[in-house]
């Protein structure tokens, strides 16, 4: 082989050697270790060198270590060079590595097992490559191998297991590997008979000898037993029952020695998936197994057994189930096994039965003539369900099972997939076995409840575990109900006598724990009466087949909101009660969604009392959005389009009534009675204050209430509407008149909020008001621990008129924007009314850049988007420019404060302390500024692309006469796809609006905000396409943003967002240089300004990128390589500089604007 690979120097095997054994002495220096590294690397190198020194290194008489790197010196010429080789030398290599085997006479019990591990895997890998055809008598050599001693026997089964090892790796070619396949399949039977006649034997001898004898027995029989675990993938079920190992597996598993061996080789076993299994042995199998377990073998045994164990007997049960169906015996005993296991305490083990459990429960349902569950196992399963659920994890990793494990965050992930798992198999058994299920489940409830009654009536608290047993209580009975089969659930009686008795069973049962749940929580605690509301929420696949009595759970869940008051006598409601009537009203909804029409009958009586509940004020703003949700869904089954405007204006009548009255009317309109006793250095008694107060929850109220009823008006909201024959969602038409009818007040509203903004009326207010004005909500965002109490100390006053403001502010901006869809309504009382709008919007530059966000997105993007073509020129003509010149501004304006804030250094002219506390407070301040002054610049930057492509929205709703205009001549039907592109089509057709939206993106590219850069690129790239034919943007963007775009991409915009977004800078440079070098010479004239460009260099460019059919990609790659060119030609110096390119914008912009 020498010869043949050419390498003729000599190596000293010394140094070989002693680098092995420096390399494996931790003492020895880094510098030492790593010379040593480098030399067996070298000798790995040199094929001649790596033969001729194996040789020597696998010797008997070598350290473990060096024979070890021996081994692997083959082992590299094999897999590398194996191919290569002569005829001649495999034959060599062939004889060699049996050799090295039938060398190996050490005593087999102080051998390593990695030495014999790497001097079987010699043989091994040639036998991959060469074994049948090649070398046709190996398991003879191997057979007569194993004849001479016991260490050469145990050797001969290593080779047989290692040549199967790796047999599906990516090394082995599917060629190969299939002729592999074929051969061993035929020769399994004899190989299996080989093995287990070695196993026979010394297993008998291990039993009846000791000392070393014994040992050397012990790895015999080990060594057969891994071979069985090899090859049991390979081979098929009845092959494999016919050798004797299932037996021989029985045997050795109540014997420690071989127990772990043992069950993986049932592990392999069990794992097959095929459909072949005897069911003889295959029943034989598990009852023995399921004896053993009865004669002690789990009590003897620790966890890392019952894992394994657990394993192999999921697999059985999932893969070969049907082999053991025939016998009710041994399938009734292994239900109940795998049933204890899912009971077991470690919650690992417990989720690795649930494969099992999926397919068994899945068979049932698919095949009705299966022998159904046993009743004790389905008890046993859903107690163990359920008792899982309540156990959720409260310290560190179970003992057993902490190695399954790196941290309590993976522990806690693994819990929440477990508990997932475990509520599918409890809607699976409900399935299986509906009235048993429901009794269990009334059963649990009943007991749950008494003891939770019993320690709330001592004055007690449920603690975690009790917390947790409710809670798995509840979700038990959210998943029976789910799995309940609808037949078991219906009103009607069923054909068949059986089916009828077993329906007729489950309704009295879940009527029965409807009854409990009534009788029990609506009178009860209010922690008891939380857990019955959502407990009857569980039971709405009943109470959809039984309407009637989910009518008396509904009126019983609305009377909580009297029986359980936000305020009472001593003070404001606990927390507990605040969650419990939370809870309260989605069930109501959820409740009312499920039975509308079966509850169309009582709905004035539900209206009514829901009024009432207004009425007296016994309802918060949120909730009583929930309970006009609940009206909404209620009407929806209504039959015609009379009845629900009916029903429209008598909801609407009562909150129109005081909008629109003398009362809240003086309210909106005089900001400064909000502050009474705040402004000009006044005073108010505490009774004036609390009028004050009270007027002012009433408008918020009344707004709030508003807001919900408008909101259920707009398709998809729950509405009052219906679907017509066409498809489309109509709705009431006189929602358009109360549109203009809350018009009015509501804009005269937005007017005195902002007028509490102006410097005139901040002047005014107290100094110790002025807390009113922090931004209170994104006060957290730098320091979590933020509360306005600390600043206003026990005087409640201030903290509740500051978050009046903005929920006052916030609600009227959204009502504004939800009023918007309705376009009949809203356009024609702007159109007839124009100070509506000036009201809205002209005191816009005295708001805050948090205020501006929120009125953009909630009022003015809806405004824009929802306005008809016609009505273009006269309403987005005047706005828009005004609009976006003012963001423009504050925007330019905040981005430059950082920059100078950023620069600047602290000042040094107070004393320490006070320098300190006052760079405290500027810092928190300047994290709050910067968060705004992002959010603003993202929300500007999205309402700037929309103005081009329009928004993603509902589409504009009709008319009283249905058609979607603003009234007048703009009332002709119009597609909301045709709406976008007029839209697109006035923009940029504009000079006062789309030059100055697109400065605004190119301005973008410049201030250092990631989340507004990525959305100004994607836009702008899109943008491109849609003006390129308007000559008025091709100096905007062939010059200045092409020019920008060059500067991010070869340095010059150094200290800018350009230089951080490489890949979205050469997707624009693209739609740039393809949309426009042909429509104008701003273009080359922008490339001509880099180094080393001439005429001839740009018109190459040209061909390469246009002169021929090529992808987007391909294009980008041309182009990031010129620019790369230029700029490696002459350095990055050369680039125009961008500086003042973004006053260049502006300039362009006030011009334009």
């Amino acid at each position: 082989m020498a010869g043949e690979v050419g390498i003729g120097s000599q190596l000293d095997v010394s140094s070989v050697i002693q680098a092995v054994q420096v390399l494996h002495d931790p003492r020895e220096a880094k510098a030492t270790r790593q010379a040593a590294h480098q030399l067996c690397e070298n000798v790995k190198a040199d094929d001649a060198a790596s033969f001729s020194c194996a040789a020597q290194l696998v010797n008997q008489s070598m350290p473990h270590a060096v024979r070890h790197f021996g081994f692997q010196l083959y082992e590299h010429l094999i897999n590398k060079r194996w191919n290569s080789l002569s005829d001649g030398s495999k034959l060599q290599m062939k004889a060699v590595s049996l050799e090295i085997v039938a060398q190996n006479t050490d005593n087999m019990l102080t051998v390593p097992h990695f030495i014999k591990e790497k001097a079987v895997q010699v043989v091994a890998l040639i036998a991959k490559r060469e074994w049948p055809h090649q070398w046709p008598d190996l398991f003879a050599e191997l057979t007569r191998l194993s004849q001479s001693s016991e260490a050469h026997c145990e050797l001969a089964l290593l080779v047989l297991r290692g040549i199967v090892e790796g047999l599906f790796d990516d090394g082995v070619s599917d060629g190969r590997r299939n002729e592999l396949l074929v051969t061993l399949n035929n020769e399994i039977p004899s190989l299996y008979t080989f093995a287990f006649q070695i196993l026979q034997d010394n297993f008998v001898k291990f039993n009846s000898t000791s000392g070393e004898e014994q040992q050397r027995a012990r790895l015999l029989v080990t060594a057969a037993m891994r071979v069985f675990e090899a090859y049991a993938p390979l081979s098929s079920l009845p092959v494999i029952c016919e050798c004797g190992i299932l037996e021989a597996l029985v045997a050795m598993i109540h014997r420690p020695e071989f127990r772990e061996v043992s069950v993986a080789v049932l592990l392999a076993v069990t794992s097959k998936r095929s459909k072949d299994a005897p069911p003889a042995p295959m029943c034989g199998l598990v009852s023995a197994l399921l004896e053993s377990c009865r004669s002690g073998l789990l009590q003897q045994t620790d966890y890392d057994f019952h894992k394994q164990f657990c394993m192999a007997l999921t697999e059985l049960g999932a893969n070969h189930y049907y082999s053991i169906i025939g016998n009710e015996g041994v399938r009734n005993g292994f239900l109940e096994l795998m049933s204890s296991f899912t009971n077991y305490h470690s919650l690992y083990v417990a989720s690795l039965t649930t494969p099992f459990w999926r397919t068994y429960l899945d068979s049932l349902a698919s095949n009705p003539a299966a022998p159904p569950m046993p009743q004790t196992v389905h008890g046993m399963m859903l107690n163990t369900l359920v008792e899982k659920l309540g156990n959720k994890p409260a310290g560190g990793e179970e003992e057993d099972c902490e190695d399954e494990f790196a941290d309590r965050e993976e522990y806690a992930k693994f819990w929440g997939q477990t508990k997932a798992k475990f509520l599918e198999l409890a809607r699976k058994l409900a399935a299986a076995g509906p009235l048993q299920a429901v009794m269990f489940v009334g059963s649990r409830w009943q007991q749950s409840l008494e003891q939770v009654g019993a320690i709330l009536a001592g004055g007690g608290e449920l603690e975690e575990q009790g917390v947790n047993r409710m809670e798995a209580d509840l979700a038990m009975l959210d998943c029976v109900m789910m799995g309940l089969p609808v037949a078991c659930l219906s009103a009607q009686p069923l054909p068949a006598p059986e089916d009828e008795a077993r329906r007729s069973q489950v309704v009295g049962g879940c009527g029965m724990l409807v009854r409990m749940l009534l009788d029990t929580g609506f009178v009860a605690h209010v922690t008891l009466a939380g857990y019955v509301i959502r407990g009857l929420v569980m039971m709405l696949p009943y109470f959809r087949c039984h309407a009637g009595e989910g009518s008396e759970v509904l009126f019983k869940a609305v009377s909580l909101y009297e029986n359980f008051p936000l305020r009472t006598a001593s003070g404001p409601a606990s927390a507990a009660v605040v969650t419990m009537r939370r809870r309260v009203s989605a069930a109501v909804v959820k409740l009312g969604q499920a039975m509308a029409s079966q509850l169309l009958h009582v709905r004035e009586q539900f209206n009514g009392k829901v009024q009432a509940l207004m009425e007296q004020q016994l309802v918060t703003g949120e909730e009583t959005s929930h309970l006009y949700e609940f009206l909404f869904v209620l009407s929806n089954p209504l039959p015609s389009d009379e009845e629900r405007a009916r029903f429209l204006d008598g909801i609407m009548f009562e909150p129109m009534s005081q909008w629109q009255g003398p009362v809240l009317t003086q309210a909106m309109a005089d900001p400064q009675r909000w502050f009474v006793g705040a402004m000009d250095g006044g005073t108010a008694p505490e009774e004036a204050w609390e009028a004050v107060r009270q007027e002012r929850g009433k408008l918020h109220g009344i707004l709030v209430t508003l807001l919900c009823i408008c909101r259920r008006c707009l398709p998809g909201g729950g509405s009052a509407g219906a679907v017509s024959g066409s498809g489309v969602e109509t709705i009431p038409s006189s929602i358009h008149q109360h549109v203009q009818g809350i018009l009015p007040n509501l804009t005269m509203l937005i007017r005195s909020l902002h007028t509490v903004w102006t410097p005139e009326f901040r002047a005014r207010v107290a100094p110790e008001w002025q807390v009113v004005y922090k931004p209170v909500e994104y006060e957290a965002t730098a320091d979590p621990e933020y509360k306005i109490s600390s600043e206003v100390g026990s005087d409640t006053r201030m903290m509740d008129m500051c978050g009046w403001l903005r929920h006052m502010r916030d609600a009227a901006y959204q009502l504004s924007g939800v009023l918007t869809h309705f376009t009949h309504g809203f356009f024609t009382a702007v159109l007839h009314s124009p100070a509506l709008l000036s009201n809205m919007l002209s005191l816009l530059p005295c708001l805050e850049k948090r205020h501006l966000r929120t009125m953009l997105r909630l009022l003015l993007s809806p405004l824009i988007r929802h306005c008809p073509p016609q009505l273009h020129h006269s309403l987005l003509g005047p706005l828009l420019p005004s609009v976006l010149s003012l963001l423009l501004d504050r925007l330019e304006t905040g981005y430059a404060a950082m920059q100078q804030r950023d620069a600047g250094a602290p000042s040094s002219s107070a004393s320490v302390p006070a320098a300190a506390a006052a760079a405290a407070n500027s810092e928190r301040d300047d994290i709050i500024s910067d968060q705004v002054q992002r959010l603003l610049h993202r929300e500007v930057v999205d309402m700037a692309v929309a103005l081009f492509e329009g928004w993603q929205s509902v589409p504009p709703l009709p008319g009283p006469d249905g058609v979607a205009g603003g009234g007048g001549d703009a009332s002709v039907p119009v597609a909301k796809n045709e709406w976008v592109e007029e839209l697109q089509q006035y923009v940029a057709g504009t000079a006062e609006i789309g030059p100055v939206a697109v400065r605004l993106l190119c301005c973008t590219l410049l201030w250092s905000d990631s989340g507004a850069f990525t959305r100004a690129i994607g836009g702008l790239q899109r943008l491109v396409a849609v003006v390129k034919m308007r000559a008025e943007y091709h100096e905007l963007l062939g010059r200045d943003l092409l020019r920008m775009v060059l500067c991010g991409l070869t340095g010059g915009g150094a200290g800018t967002q350009l230089n951080t977004a490489e890949t979205g800078l050469l997707h624009l440079l693209r739609d740039l240089y393809v949309h426009l070098v042909t429509l104008t010479p701003h273009v080359r004239a922008e490339l001509a300004q880099l180094p080393g460009v001439t005429p001839a260099v740009l018109d190459e460019l040209y061909e390469r990128v246009l002169g021929h059919p090529m992808s987007e990609k391909k294009q980008r790659l041309a182009l990031k390589e010129f620019v790369r060119t230029c700029t490696r030609a002459e350095g990055e110096g050369q680039v125009p500089a961008i500086g003042g390119l973004s006053r260049e914008l502006s300039r362009g912009r006030r011009g334009g604007g």
